[in-house]
Formats: C-alpha cells, sequence, structure tokens
C-alpha cells in the first residue's frame, strides 16, 4: 500500500514537471518513429523519452505502476 501511495505521489510530481508526459502515455499524441536528438527540461522531447522509457521497461505494465492509465485520467479529470 505504501508503495501505490508512492507511485501516486511520482505521478502526479511527474504531471506537473512536464505537462506532455500524460499525452504520450495515454496516447492523445503519437509517438514518433524516433527518439529526438536532444531535449530541454519540461519540453516535448523530454516527455518522449520518459513516454518512451516507461511503456519500453514494462514498469507501465506491471507493479505498483500498472494502474498508471487510470491514476492519470484522474489526475486530469481533477485537473480540468
Amino acid at each position: 500500500m505504501a508503495r501505490v501511495k508512492e507511485t501516486e505521489k511520482d505521478l502526479k510530481h511527474a504531471l506537473k514537471v512536464n505537462r506532455y508526459v500524460a499525452d504520450f502515455l495515454l496516447d492523445e499524441e503519437e509517438m514518433p518513429e524516433r527518439l529526438p536528438g536532444s531535449y530541454a527540461m519540461h519540453s516535448r522531447e523530454e516527455a518522449i523519452y520518459c513516454a518512451d522509457m516507461l511503456m519500453g521497461s514494462g514498469m507501465a505494465q506491471t507493479g505498483p505502476w500498472s494502474g498508471w492509465r487510470s491514476m492519470l485520467i484522474d489526475e486530469r479529470i481533477r485537473n480540468v
């Protein structure tokens, strides 16, 4: 239970730091075929790297991150 709360906290922080990450994780933005050559903090390009890492690592499908999609949607609804 403590790990789930920690994951929720991490996800909320990530959304505040880079608002574009959720767009890629929720398939609202299409991932490019290639990763960008560079990125700036808080940019769309940084979000692409973050989403690629999460989706490719399996973190999004297992363990405490398995509920990431519903947490993202819930957080978006609260912030509308």
